[in-house]
């Protein structure tokens, strides 16, 4: 299990980075009050700040006493980290045991809450609540005029984060009063949104709906937000184009959906996913080649099909993931590789997986990216042409064949 652990470590450590931030917003003796009465996340928040030295100095001894009374208390989150601190000795004495007890205390809880997600839901519950207090905080800033609350609640608006359910025609409002104020990203913000949804100015005709996001987005420029080719490729949109920029819109929107996590609001009932399902499939079925990819995937995954009423259907997937290669969609073709190189859906075809995860390459160094699908890709090919790399190289392709195999299982 130890691809699992090392997997949680860099989860803890983004989750870190999150909490650390607005999400518990007490202050110390706040923390540690409640700490003291027994509250795990405020003795894993505790915890936090010595370890990050916020509100109190670093003291990285005490971090790992309060830690270990959150996972003790049954709140999973440090885990990770206490296995890390305790095998480097960061700021304590190494201790092996010690490491390899939280790091195996991580893997039961990466698995258990996939098994038995029920238990954990104390911590969804807690992570409501720190959300709609941050919304009511947010909301209050935003209508005392604060300009760059005004940004953060239409954000939220707009992809429904932390409290706030999507809503885009309150993120365009939103906007525009930190807009108005003279905010830059705001203005792009507004121009983004008027190409992408058609929920924002409904009484607009196409053409009018472009003619005022060219204004937004010339004032952005102005205001040293985009760049003035983005001006041009607003002047340059036909209302055609505008449609299909807007089924794009919707097609995002729809994946958003069904990614919902305890750390979004934006909708995530049975039926809104049910919705957005409908959405991604008329999309493919139209020809839109991201949405082929979306659908190809859902078509994989059993939950998602039995929203619809219907099993997953592996055959439709290969059918609509090979359309949306066609169109060299990165995603779907190394979703497609990977299939074709397990041989566990389709049957093992590993010339077609080589084929598809060069084209993943080619598109990566094309558009001039890098890491991502990009690198593992090519791990993938230098390890079934059987490749011999630097040093360096096949060690970070190792790590990624390892993950891939760990993953392998768990399908």
């Amino acid at each position: 299990m130890l691809i699992v652990w090392r997997v949680y470590i860099s989860i803890f450590i983004a989750l870190l980075l999150m909490q650390a931030g607005a999400s518990f917003a007490q202050s110390f003796q706040e923390s540690l009050s409640a700490a003291e009465k027994g509250d795990v996340f405020a003795q894993y928040q505790t915890g936090l700040n010595y370890y990050l030295g916020q509100g109190v100095a670093v003291d990285k001894q005490k971090a790992v006493e309060w830690f270990e009374k959150s996972v003790d208390g049954g709140l999973p989150w440090a885990a990770g980290q206490l296995s890390d601190i305790y095998l480097t000795g960061d700021g304590v004495i190494k201790d092996q045991d010690k490491g390899k007890h939280y790091a195996e205390e991580a893997d039961k809880y990466v698995v258990d809450s996939m098994l038995h997600p029920e238990k954990y839901a104390f911590i969804d519950e807690h992570l409501r609540q720190v959300a709609e207090g941050q919304t009511r905080e947010l909301l209050a800033q935003a209508q005392l005029g604060d300009i760059e609350a005004q940004r953060r609640v239409a954000q939220n608006y707009e992809q429904g984060l932390d409290g706030f359910e999507r809503n885009e025609a309150e993120a365009f409002s939103w906007y525009k009063k930190a807009a108005d104020q003279g905010d830059g990203e705001a203005m792009q913000a507004l121009a983004q949104l008027l190409i992408s949804s058609d929920k924002v100015a409904p009484d607009l005709s196409p053409q009018a709906t472009i003619d005022q996001a060219v204004v937004w987005m010339k004032r952005a420029v102005d205001a040293g937000w985009g760049l003035p080719q983005d001006v041009t490729g607003f002047q340059e949109l036909t209302p055609e184009g505008l449609a299909e920029a807007r089924l794009y819109g919707r097609i995002n929107a729809a994946e958003q959906v069904l990614m919902c996590a305890q750390i979004k609001t934006l909708p995530c009932s049975d039926e809104d996913k049910r919705q957005a399902l409908l959405i991604l499939r008329r999309g493919a079925e139209d020809g839109n080649n991201w949405a082929q990819y979306l659908w190809g995937a859902a078509l994989l995954q059993s939950e998602l099909m039995h929203l619809l009423g219907q099993p997953a259907d592996p055959t439709g997937a290969i059918s609509f993931l090979l359309k949306a290669s066609e169109t060299d969609v990165p995603e779907a073709m190394m979703l497609l590789a990977k299939l074709y190189e397990r041989g566990d859906i389709v049957a093992q075809n590993l010339p077609a997986a080589i084929s598809l995860y060069d084209r993943v390459v080619a598109y990566y160094k094309r558009n001039n990216a890098s890491g991502g699908d990009g690198s593992e890709a090519e791990c993938r090919l230098h390890y079934l042409r059987g490749d011999k790399l630097e040093p360096y190289h096949e060690e970070a392709c190792l790590w990624m064949a390892h993950d891939y195999e760990g993953v392998a299982k768990v399908h």
